[in-house]
């Protein structure tokens, strides 16, 4: 069974890999706020299954660890990029407004970092959480379908 410090690890690369994927098209600084964000984020997915579901042995998986919690996730992706993208739409819009709003400079610019970072986050958590599924279904036990009663 993989241990905490290598969903922690796994996590943080496949939620900072996804993140950076998908920010391709943004400009250098955004790209790095997503890859920071997705590392976060990563980080956090990586270990949230454990986190709903404590690994107090290994019949501890449910339906936090399951199958069906994947397909549900993948039906969902589209969602999931579409709230990315919105956060990077506050993100450009709140960067318009900095030439417009002198004094304002320094908070428009912190809030629009941190709607990118947020873009970064989602992505990142989402590919945190599906390799910790990942790394669970590769131990002798696998993942239940949906649940396993104990």
């Amino acid at each position: 069974m993989p241990c905490e410090r290598t969903h922690r690890e796994v996590g943080t690369l496949a939620g900072a890999l996804a993140a950076l994927h998908n920010a391709n098209a943004q400009v250098p600084g955004d790209q790095l706020l997503e890859l920071v964000g997705g590392g976060l984020g990563g980080r956090l997915g990586g270990c949230m299954p454990d986190v709903l579901e404590p690994a107090i042995s290994s019949w501890h998986r449910g339906t936090a660890h399951s199958y069906s919690l994947l397909m549900v996730a993948y039906h969902n992706r589209e969602r999931l990029l579409g709230a990315a993208e919105w956060c990077r739409e506050k993100a450009r819009d709140l960067r318009s407004q900095i030439p417009s709003s002198p004094g304002r400079e320094l908070s428009l610019e912190f809030w629009a970092a941190a709607w990118a970072l947020m873009a970064g986050f989602l992505v990142g958590f989402a590919a945190g959480y599906v390799s910790h599924l990942a790394l669970d279904a590769l131990t002798p036990r696998g993942l239940p379908v949906v649940w396993r009663s104990c």
